[in-house]
């Protein structure tokens, strides 16, 4: 799963440097005139494309299996990679652009899937080891784009094209299924099966509703006397259908609960924290240039220090603070001091440059929290469309906050309005992390309570344990 979000990371920014580099090339209409609009363009449509996958991919994972529409949009990826490179106009290009952010929110279900197959108290760990992942790819693909467009405008599509159509076959060959068909309550999925033949092969017995013990394994099917075998048949089917039953009775309930104020405020205090904590991030990665250009009349080469300086605090917070720091604190906890560095911005217009990182450590602290948080509070059934309203929140801040950033910059001429806004954001997010620590032990035990298990097993194995 690692390997797989960093594939789909580095191909999806080579290409985008890529593009980038090849509309810039091709949209220069003097020799002192630089025309920004089709930049603009080109971005905004991959941008919304990308918030509308980012919302339905996540939910139809419930629906339709994580591993399916992980490799139906690898697929769509690939075949917009494509047509981009063969594109022969810019509205061509623009069009298969849109089409490639429509194929390209796969991170709730990455998420979603790390989540049903990954314990409790290991989360946090590859949760930030894919933050970390994302932040080296888009470390290393920039670099790699640019390389690649020396040799042809189209070749970073060409290669993007290849790695995403590799990963796709690699992903259907590979990748097991961790859920069950939702569109069929009654299919196991490719787990679960393993484990049922598992049991079988053992000799082992399982429980039926009733308390009763039903023997799996063929040679107590084949002790079972000639007489009593269509009985124990019809036995082992009318347990099958109640379980189902009693299944689909647990999911009501959860479904219920999860409209509750108690499961709603922790829900939404989520997408608060989230959208706020990258609504700052996407301002301060806008401005820091110019404030380093304009405002401290810095040169090129220290304002490209300190722009990479943020994607070290980003490597070095995953690896160094957040996973120490997780198993001190509560995950909750952690996810609310990204809110309070953030509120530290505001030190900015005041100390000039010196306290920046901080935006990038809070950065990490939540965004790698968030994930753990949407696991606890999220039944296995419903953990798609949790991390996709999470996720694509943060996809719409990423638009919005730029534009505002930029746009109060210029309303103040000190230059300071923008870090009271983000303070602000960082304090409100702060709250919302305190909101959730104070009830997330309370939606846990009542979601453990419905489903009428302690244990960390998923569903899908406990389920498909049916004779």
């Amino acid at each position: 799963m690692l390997a797989l979000s960093m594939d789909v990371e580095l191909s999806r920014q080579a290409a985008d440097c890529g593009v980038r580099v090849r509309v810039a090339a091709t949209s220069h209409p003097g020799p002192q005139l630089i025309d920004n609009t089709p930049l603009i363009i080109n971005c905004s449509q991959y941008g919304s494309g990308l918030f509308i996958s980012s919302l339905i991919l996540g939910s139809m994972s419930d629906t339709y299996g994580r591993a399916r529409v992980i490799l139906w949009a690898l697929s769509g990826t690939a075949a917009a990679y494509f047509g981009q490179a063969v594109a022969w106009s810019f509205p061509v290009l623009v069009s298969f652009r849109f089409i490639g952010g429509l194929f390209s929110g796969t991170r709730p279900v990455l998420l979603a899937y790390l989540a049903d197959t990954v314990t409790p108290t290991a989360m946090p760990f590859y949760s930030s080891l894919i933050g970390l992942c994302v932040a080296a790819s888009q470390c290393l693909a920039s670099g790699a784009g640019g390389a690649l467009a020396t040799i042809s405008l189209q070749t970073p599509l060409w290669v993007s094209c290849t790695v995403t159509a590799l990963t796709a076959i690699l992903v259907g060959l590979w990748l097991q299924e961790p859920i069950p068909d939702a569109s069929s309550s009654s299919s196991p999925s490719v787990v679960g099966l393993r484990q049922l033949n598992r049991t079988y092969e053992s000799g082992e017995t399982l429980d039926d509703d009733d308390g009763c013990r039903v023997p799996t394994s063929a040679a107590a099917a084949a002790a079972t006397p000639p007489q009593t075998a269509g009985l124990q048949g019809d036995r082992n089917i009318t347990v099958g259908v109640g379980r189902r039953r009693r299944r689909t009775g647990h999911r009501k309930t959860i479904d219920d609960y999860m409209k509750s104020y108690e499961w709603c405020s922790v829900f939404v205090c989520s997408i608060v924290l989230g959208a706020t904590i990258q609504f700052n991030f996407s301002s301060w990665i806008t401005l820091l240039p110019l404030l380093c250009g304009v405002t401290w009349n810095l040169t090129s080469d220290i304002t490209g220090y300190i722009l990479a300086s943020q994607g070290i605090v980003t490597i070095v917070s995953n690896l160094l603070v957040f996973i120490p720091i997780t198993r001190c604190l509560n995950i909750a906890t952690v996810a609310s001091l990204g809110g309070l560095c953030h509120s530290l911005i505001l030190g900015v217009a005041y100390l000039q440059h010196h306290i920046g990182p901080t935006i990038a450590l809070g950065n990490t602290l939540t965004l790698a929290a968030l994930p753990v948080v949407s696991k606890i509070i999220a039944p296995m059934h419903k953990r798609g469309f949790v991390n996709a309203v999470v996720m694509s929140t943060q996809n719409l801040s990423m638009v919005i906050g730029p534009l505002l950033g930029g746009y109060m910059l210029d309303m103040d001429p000190s230059h300071k309005l923008p870090y009271i806004v983000m303070c602000g954001n960082g304090l409100l997010g702060l709250l919302a992390g305190i909101f959730i620590r104070t009830n997330i032990d309370k939606v846990e035990a009542s979601l453990k309570r419905l489903d009428g298990s302690e244990s960390p097993t998923p569903r899908s194995l406990r389920a498909c344990a049916v004779p």
